[in-house]
């Protein structure tokens, strides 16, 4: 499996990959795994992004970490993704949210250099609070339930 890894400082902002990102890597472990090296401060948060090459491939893969401090580690994975659940290229996501989590909906085309407006809608039981995001001319939705 192909591996990309991505170390960011405090944050990830999906609108912007490029923001809060500390190292990077593809094919330092033999063509298919990331390797980073980076001296990292104990008191601070880091968010590292693993993904593949090619898309829709999954399977396990190791992280090991090296260094005078322990490291914990919180994993967080993507909630839901769908291409065209609703038809015509349009997604569709049916997806229980909890209450204490604020989540991030990235909106993204099929094709790059894609445009335009969209809309969301959103339906359930508890009131939602939908805030827009903007970064590198990139939209973004954040969006947190409250009861």
């Amino acid at each position: 499996m192909n591996t990309f890894g991505y170390l960011y400082n405090n944050s990830f902002v999906p609108p912007d990959l490029s923001q809060n990102l500390l190292a990077s890597n593809n094919d330092g472990v033999d063509n298919q795994g990331f390797r980073l090296y980076i001296w990292l401060d104990t008191v601070t948060t880091y968010v590292l992004v693993v993904t593949t090459f090619n898309p829709n491939v999954t399977g396990p893969f190791s992280i090991n970490v090296t260094g005078l401090a322990s490291v914990t580690f919180s994993p967080m994975n993507a909630s839901a993704s769908n291409n065209d659940g609703a038809g015509n290229h349009q997604f569709r996501v049916y997806i229980w949210l909890d209450t204490a989590t604020t989540y991030y909906l990235v909106v993204t085309t099929n094709k790059p250099i894609v445009t335009g407006q969209f809309t969301v809608i959103v339906t359930g039981l508890g009131s939602l609070t939908l805030s827009p995001m903007n970064a590198s001319g990139k939209s973004q939705i954040r969006f947190r339930i409250l009861l």
